[in-house]
């Protein structure tokens, strides 16, 4: 799946360390999506965080998502990672 829309918001990198010891990092942008009613949609990246977490407000894109959703004491809990992302050129002012 596939959204188009801009970089609203970088809310940087998250580390850990998982139960078995492995070291892991996330960064987690919020784009607002396109159209007559826009949206805003939280996006974490796992294995590029470094890259990802360099995409600053203002930045358009198409951003390639796939949605899991987990349970957790009767709870569920949605999450939206994205997989791959392509950069748009901001229209020039002027031309």
């Amino acid at each position: 799946m596939e959204i188009k829309g801009k970089v609203f918001a970088n809310l940087g990198i998250q580390k850990g360390v998982s139960k078995a010891g492995k070291e892991w990092e996330k960064a987690t942008i919020v784009i607002e999506t396109e159209g007559m009613y826009p949206q805003k949609v939280a996006l974490d990246n796992l294995k590029n965080a470094q890259e990802f977490g360099k995409l600053t407000p203002g930045t358009p894109g198409i951003f390639h998502i796939e949605l899991s959703s987990t349970e957790f004491n009767g709870r569920w809990y949605t999450n939206v990672t994205c997989w791959q992302w392509q950069i748009l050129q901001s229209p020039t002012v002027g031309a």
